[in-house]
């Protein structure tokens, strides 16, 4: 999968359509909405046409705010305290996409700080898909390298229109009806369903590819160093991190990575130790059975990050 068909070639979209009600999921009892900003992402919309970003938000769909109302996502707890904050989390984005977006995105805005949220849940899986189905991904190693999408939105905009259509066409269910309804709105304006259809989005139980993921994390920070900003590794644990049994050091990888973070002389916002404090650490999980935090999970990391950031601007 190296993108959609575009005049003759392709187009790799990395964020959804622009200016749309844009649906996340429903963990909850309802459904997370958010007006989609002028790339597809979830902020207010003109961020973009901001002179200075304080900090950009790297990661995936914990980051885009699944599956919380809007103003409970982390970008918007962060704005609350006056930072400046461009959202460009997507859901099923694993570390090669979110490399890309970087360089498609974030490095055009030259933000102050750029966090880099780790899920420990489906990363390294999601790394493992894009790496297997996506050659035009590890074409971002190359030097200067860019789709150039931060200036075809209109192109972005049609290819997903187009594909959602031929989707929805494909479907053996009437549209129209209540349940067809139910289904296109759930899949429409995201890249969501498209992401999914590729095989992302799963717990990784074996080994990953350390030398992938160390190269990934290398080319970010030099990408951010070369305009004068800092990368800062955000650890966002998984639920099944707190099950009984399942909180060993090397559990879903993690002292491996955080090993290659350190190694890199990365700073690292921990959330995992403030889920650990907290008395039932299920419980900010909705229902304490859904993969995504709850209303009471993101105020807790905002809050472990707000605090940081307190500290990093200072200095």
């Amino acid at each position: 999968q190296n993108g959609l068909p575009w005049q003759g070639g392709t187009i790799l979209p990395l964020a959804g359509i622009s200016r749309v009600l844009t649906i996340l999921g429903n963990e909850t009892g309802q459904y997370a909405v958010y007006q989609s900003d002028e790339h597809g992402f979830n902020n207010p919309y003109g961020l973009f046409q901001e002179k200075k970003i304080d900090v950009a938000l790297i990661g995936d769909s914990l980051t885009q705010g699944c599956c919380v109302s809007p103003g409970e996502d982390l970008g918007a707890l962060l704005r609350k305290p006056g930072f400046q904050v461009l959202n460009l989390g997507y859901g099923f984005n694993g570390p090669l996409l979110e490399l890309a977006t970087l360089i498609e995105y974030a490095k055009p805005m030259r933000p102050r700080l750029v966090l880099w949220l780790y899920f420990e849940g489906n990363d390294l899986q999601e790394l493992s898909a894009e790496a297997r189905l996506s050659g035009r991904l590890e074409t971002y190693f190359e030097e200067d390298f860019s789709q150039g999408l931060i200036h075809k939105q209109q192109e972005i905009n049609q290819v997903l229109t187009e594909y959602l259509q031929l989707d929805s066409e494909g479907n053996e269910t009437n549209q129209w009806s209540p349940q067809g309804r139910h289904s296109v709105m759930r899949r429409v304006l995201t890249l969501s369903h498209l992401r999914r259809r590729l095989g992302m989005g799963r717990l990784l139980k074996g080994p990953f590819d350390k030398d992938l993921f160390m190269g990934i994390l290398e080319k970010a920070n030099s990408e951010i160093h070369a305009w004068g900003g800092r990368l800062v590794f955000v650890f966002l644990p998984a639920r099944e991190r707190f099950i009984d049994g399942s909180k060993r050091d090397n559990f879903l990888h993690r002292s491996d990575v955080l090993a290659m973070v350190n190694e890199l002389n990365i700073q690292i916002i921990d959330i995992a130790e403030d889920f650990n404090g907290h008395p039932r650490p299920l419980s900010l999980f909705p229902f304490e059975t859904e993969p995504h935090y709850n209303q009471e999970g993101y105020q807790i990391a905002a809050r472990k990050i707000e605090d940081h950031l307190r500290l990093i601007f200072l200095h």
